[in-house]
């Protein structure tokens, strides 16, 4: 075993007392196909084991193509089956400010309940993407809609997010474009792999994660929610070192934890269902398989939402909630660490919680992939 140098007086541990934001744990909801009842079914009682507190339908497909009524049906059972606040994404590429407005008005029709409104997806890569059902826009064009939309738009009490950016909010001009609109929360989007080429950057990604959010919130100064994310974009890149891939697993419980002491306004990993590497689950004909990123997040089932001291280091992040304490070794080696005084040892590779002296979940990876 080997000690990890700094954690062994207790009394340097950083401590903080504030709580998880309500909406803080996410999922992406999304797909062409409307799943059969029994599917449908498979998949929302396989989320019941893991925390959900929004459901975001979006997405550039919907974005551009808009979001059939019975999406919208099958999205809001979903949310209140699973007692999630939906997060409504309003289609704007290739939509008219009045053809947001009256999305807007045909959703509060079908559903009367709290909603959390999101504006367009990625609109700052309209003009890089070529495909045919895409409106090639460009950002000046995507403003002058939001000013026209936003004065028309009617909270009525709900929450505004936006933009929904992946790559121009590390651009401060752009940020400073989309903050003049006074969005209750800016959301952006990150995957910060195509195809990763080795294990080690899966390892330190979220030491590179954590400073881009710092820097995000020193410009931004309002809460902040990642609407989408996962190890990466490609949805047709497969194996071990993929979105479906056990290191992945490991990588998403460091994001969430280093998003708790950032404290972010919400997290939500693209996606719940059938989009191939980047799912949770995939389900067919009522059976579900649940991906490594889903069982890892079993982790968080439950947790107390007080944060009350941390500790982030470049291969070793844990956390305490309350009398919880969650642990990411993304080392290849064996760990012992002292919090409090007391010593735990984690496998390499491993995340592991404890609620008081009793470890309730331990998951590793197998080192000889």
């Amino acid at each position: 075993m080997e000690d990890i140098k700094g954690f062994l007086m207790f009394f340097l541990i950083p401590t903080v007392v504030f709580s998880i934001s309500g909406n803080f744990f996410g999922i992406n909801y999304w797909y062409f196909d409307r799943l059969s009842p029994d599917d449908f079914k498979a998949v929302e009682n396989a989320l019941k084991d893991i925390e959900v507190d929004t459901v975001r339908i979006g997405g550039l497909w919907y974005d551009a193509n808009g979001i059939r009524t019975w999406a919208l049906e099958d999205f809001f059972k979903l949310c209140d089956d699973l007692g999630a606040t939906p997060i409504v994404q309003i289609p704007l590429n290739g939509h008219s400010p009045e053809d947001m407005v009256s999305f807007v008005k045909k959703v509060r029709r079908i559903y009367k309940k709290k909603i959390i409104w999101s504006v367009g997806n990625e609109p700052d890569i309209y003009k890089i993407l070529n495909l045919s059902w895409l409106k090639k826009e460009s950002l000046d064009e995507v403003i002058k809609k939001y000013e026209k939309f936003l004065a028309e738009f009617q909270k009525d009490g709900d929450t505004l997010i936006f933009p929904d950016i992946t790559s121009l909010w590390r651009d401060p001009k752009t940020v400073k474009r989309f903050l003049k609109f006074k969005p209750d929360v800016f959301s952006i989007h990150r995957y910060p792999f195509g195809h990763v080429k080795n294990e080690s950057e899966i390892l330190v990604d979220p030491v590179n994660f954590y400073e881009e959010m710092r820097n995000l919130k020193r410009r931004v100064k309002i809460p902040i929610a990642l609407t989408e994310t996962n190890l990466s974009w490609d949805w047709n890149f497969r194996g071990r070192l993929s979105a479906e891939g056990e290191l992945a697993g490991i990588w998403l419980v460091s994001i969430y934890l280093r998003a708790i002491v950032l404290d972010l306004w919400n997290v939500s990993v693209w996606s719940t269902v059938n989009d191939s590497a980047l799912s949770l689950l995939l389900v067919k004909n009522g059976t579900v398989t649940k991906r490594p990123t889903f069982e890892f997040m079993k982790v968080f089932k439950n947790v107390p939402r007080n944060l009350t001291s941390y500790k982030l280091s470049r291969y070793i992040d844990w956390i305490k909630l309350g009398k919880t304490l969650i642990i990411v070794n993304r080392s290849k080696k064996s760990k012992k660490i002292f919090v409090d005084r007391k010593e735990y040892r984690l496998n390499a590779l491993s995340v592991a919680r404890y609620d008081g002296e009793k470890r309730v979940f331990e998951r590793s990876v197998n080192i000889g992939m």
